[in-house]
């Protein structure tokens, strides 16, 4: 089995594609942003923009929709970003000096057929600054979500880390070292080094990540389970490999990650379990890591990007026919091949 990598740095931006043939992969359009999560108006502002259009009715009750799907969808503009920069300082004024336990924010956001929010209900966090984002996400606006073709109305988590944690205490002691790791793991792996040494980088970075708080660090941590299930299913070690990427997912799906991050997450899972015998739930995290890769073409792109997501999903769906006719469903594997002939 091949691997190859695609990692960058840029300052403390750190982001890499850990990449087998079933393609998981990291887009290049977060990789600048990779390590800027600890600001609030790059958390926020991936789902900002006005609606103050009157709404569209439903029909019908709203279709859930995944975070991270939403955040692709959202309109963003630059007055909107600073605003919320303005609202983040200020916050950081108004909160007590050395405060250090502040929760996240969670919100739920229903929006209309024509991408318009009509409801904003907090879910957890301080009820002031749940007060605060309600207020703000309320004037979100999003690219219309589609199901068969047709708009609908959606409904969808919001996860905000309100910016005000400073990076001290006991949760955060070990994070120079798991960055130290990760990037030992990540520069290791783009050398083409041999597989003990890259293995051993890369697991001493995923078990390292363990305790550190979801909310700031989950994308670096979700891409050490990755890597560390692909370095180990490239050494033939499938068995030793499905813990990480059960931890993968179990990380991308807490909310803080992106939307090519949470595929890749799904689609590392899913070669885990062919690799393990199991090709009925290699077929579904399939399904699901290629559901999340196609939401990213109903969105204006770059064409840098739609390349990028282009190539992911191509690899996606030619591992995943293999696994369907393995399981004897000619029929549906070569679907998926004419699917990826037609990108």
């Amino acid at each position: 089995m091949r691997l190859s990598e695609s990692c960058s740095r840029r300052g403390d931006a750190l982001s890499c594609c850990s990449m087998s043939y079933l393609s998981c992969l990291l887009p290049r359009r977060i990789e600048v942003l990779h390590r800027l999560r600890f600001s609030l108006p790059l958390v926020v502002a991936l789902m900002t923009a006005s609606a103050n259009a009157q709404s569209a009715p439903c029909g019908g009750p709203p279709v859930q929709i995944d975070e991270t799907i939403a955040k692709i969808h959202a309109n963003v503009n630059h007055a909107q970003n600073q605003d919320l920069e303005e609202l983040g300082h200020a916050l950081l004024r108004e909160m007590r000096a050395g405060m250090s336990a502040v929760q996240p924010v969670q919100l739920q956001a229903t929006v209309d057929l024509q991408g318009k929010t009509t409801a904003v209900t907090p879910v957890s966090g301080l009820a002031e600054l749940s007060k605060m984002y309600v207020d703000r996400f309320g004037r979100i606006s999003y690219v219309p979500f589609q199901e068969d073709g047709h708009p609908v109305c959606g409904q969808f988590m919001v996860y905000v880390e309100p910016w005000l944690k400073p990076e001290t205490g006991p949760e955060f002691k070990d994070k120079e070292k798991f960055h130290s790791l990760l990037q030992k793991c990540t520069d290791l792996s783009h050398s083409g080094a041999v597989s003990t040494e890259l293995i051993s980088a890369c697991q001493q970075a995923a078990d390292t990540a363990g305790p550190l708080p979801v909310s700031y660090f989950g994308k670096d941590m979700r891409l050490a389970y990755v890597m560390t299930a692909t370095a180990l299913m490239r050494d033939k070690r499938a068995k030793e490999a499905l813990p990480y990427a059960e931890e993968a997912v179990k990380t991308a799906d807490l909310g803080w990650d992106d939307v090519s991050g949470k595929a890749a997450a799904y689609g590392v899972r899913g070669q885990a379990r062919a690799m393990t015998g199991d090709l009925h739930g290699s077929d579904q995290d399939l399904s699901r890591a290629e559901d999340l890769e196609w939401s990213t073409f109903e969105v204006p792109r770059k064409p840098e990007q739609k390349a990028f997501d282009t190539h992911a999903l191509k690899s996606m769906l030619g591992f995943h026919a293999e696994i369907l006719t393995a399981m004897g469903r000619k029929p549906d594997a070569e679907k998926l091949r004419d699917e990826a002939r037609k990108l």
